[in-house]
C-alpha cells in the first residue's frame, strides 16, 4: 500500500518538479491509472487490503502461482536494463551481491549524495529509456515513445487517478472532529469553505484520507454527505512535505527547551545585525557603490535631474513631411526632388547629332614644372 500510493504521488504531485531540478531536457511520460497488478501467490498482495485498493481505482489483480516471478517482463527487466546501462558506471557502486567487485573501496568511491543519484536515474528514465530500442516482448526494437504515441492513437491509457480516489484508496486513514479550524491529521491542521458550510450538521468525527507523500491536501468523507471534500494545509510552512518529513521536524523542534531556542535565534539575530552594520560602514567609508537604489533615492533623483524638463508634443516641421511618406507613389506636399532622378527609357535610337559629352568635370590638373 504505501509503494501503490508513493508512485501514484510522485507522478501526480513531484515528479515535475524532479524533472525540473534534475535538469531533464525533455517531458516525463504523463500520469496513468492501473490497469493490472500482477504478482504471485505471496500474501505480501494477495490480501483484502490489496484487493480492496485495487479494486477502488479501478484496476484488475492477477494472481499466480507460488514461487512463479510472472512481474519479471514488466519488473525485473526494468531494473536489469537500468542497472546494466547506468547503476553499473556510477561510482560507488559495489555489484549485485557481496564480493561482487574484490578490491574495490565503496567508502572511497561512494562520492555521490542522494539528490544527485536521483537526479542521475531521473535524467536517464526521462531523456534516454524512453528514445532508445526496446527488444521486449512484442517491443521488436521499437522505441518506447513512438509505441506510447500508438498506444495513445489505437488504445488509449488508463485515465490518471482522480486524486481523491487515490487518497481514499491507497492513502492512510485517520479520524477527526471538524471545529472552526477545520480538522487535523497527523498534527497537521486542514480547512476549506465546503468543510465549514456543513460543520454544524456534522455530529461525531469524519474520516480523513491523507497522502503520506504530500501534506498539501486531505480527503474527508462525512457520513451523509454524497461527495468528498478537499481539505488544504493551513499550515503553509509545511507545505511539499512528505508526513515522515514533517514529523521528523515537529520532533526535532520539541527535543530543543524553548527557552534555548530564544536565546539562540536572539543571538544569531544580533550577530547578522553587527555583520550588516560592519559591511554597511565599510561600503560607507570607501564610498563603494552599491548594486541597488532605494525608492527614497530614487524620488530624489528623478526630481533633481527631470526639475524643468518638458516634453514636447510631436509635429512635423513647415514645409517638411513624415520621413515615411517620401517614397510614397503619389506625390504630396514637403517633397521635392533633388537630381535627376528616375528617367523612364527612351523609345528609339539615339540622334546622330547626340554626341555623349566626354569632357571631364574635374580635369586632371597641370603638375608639370614648380609648384607655388
Amino acid at each position: 500500500m504505501r509503494a501503490l500510493c508513493r508512485d501514484f504521488s510522485i507522478n501526480g504531485v513531484s515528479l515535475g518538479n524532479g524533472v525540473e531540478e534534475a535538469g531533464c531536457e525533455s517531458d516525463p511520460m504523463p500520469a496513468v491509472g492501473i490497469g493490472s497488478i500482477v504478482g504471485d501467490n505471496g500474501s505480501g498482495l494477495r490480501n483484502a487490503s490489496v484487493k480492496a485498493a485495487t479494486v477502488g481505482v479501478l484496476g484488475q489483480s492477477v494472481d499466480a502461482r507460488s514461487y512463479h516471478g510472472i512481474d519479471k517482463p514488466f519488473l525485473e527487466r526494468m531494473f536489469g536494463s537500468l542497472e546494466s546501462i547506468l547503476i553499473n558506471l556510477i561510482h560507488g557502486y559495489t555489484g549485485r551481491k557481496a564480493g561482487a567487485l574484490p578490491g574495490y573501496d565503496p567508502i572511497k568511491n561512494g562520492v555521490l549524495d542522494c539528490q544527485e543519484l536521483y537526479g542521475l536515474i531521473t535524467r536517464y528514465l526521462v531523456d534516454q529509456y524512453p528514445y532508445q530500442r526496446h527488444y521486449g516482448t512484442t517491443m521488436l526494437g521499437q522505441r518506447p515513445i513512438k509505441q506510447l504515441q500508438l498506444t495513445n492513437q489505437f488504445y488509449g491509457a488508463f485515465a490518471e487517478i482522480c486524486p481523491h480516489d487515490r487518497r481514499i484508496h491507497l492513502g492512510w486513514k485517520s479520524k477527526a472532529t471538524i471545529s472552526d479550524e477545520g480538522v487535523k491529521a497527523f498534527g497537521l491542521p486542514y480547512n476549506s469553505p465546503e468543510l465549514q458550510a456543513v460543520r454544524d450538521h456534522v455530529h461525531g468525527k469524519v474520516s480523513v484520507f491523507s497522502d503520506p507523500d504530500c501534506t498539501n491536501h486531505v480527503t474527508i468523507l462525512i457520513e451523509g454527505h454524497p461527495d468528498p471534500i478537499l481539505g488544504y494545509l493551513t499550515w503553509t510552512a509545511m507545505s511539499d512535505m512528505t508526513i515522515p518529513e514533517f514529523l521528523a521536524i515537529a520532533e526535532a523542534t520539541r527535543a530543543e527547551d524553548p527557552e534555548e531556542t530564544e536565546e539562540f535565534e536572539a543571538r544569531l539575530a544580533r550577530v547578522r545585525r553587527a555583520r550588516f552594520d560592519q559591511l554597511h560602514f565599510i561600503a560607507v567609508e570607501h564610498k563603494l557603490a552599491r548594486s541597488y537604489m532605494t525608492i527614497a533615492e530614487a524620488q530624489k533623483k528623478a526630481e533633481i535631474v527631470t526639475a524643468g524638463q518638458h516634453s514636447r508634443p510631436y509635429s512635423a516641421l513647415p514645409g517638411t513631411m513624415d520621413p515615411s511618406s517620401i517614397a510614397d507613389e503619389h506625390a504630396t506636399a514637403g517633397v521635392r526632388k533633388v537630381g535627376a532622378g528616375f528617367k523612364p527609357p527612351l523609345d528609339g535610337s539615339v540622334a546622330p547629332n547626340e554626341v555623349p559629352n566626354t569632357t571631364k568635370a574635374l580635369p586632371k590638373p597641370n603638375t608639370k614644372g614648380k609648384l607655388s
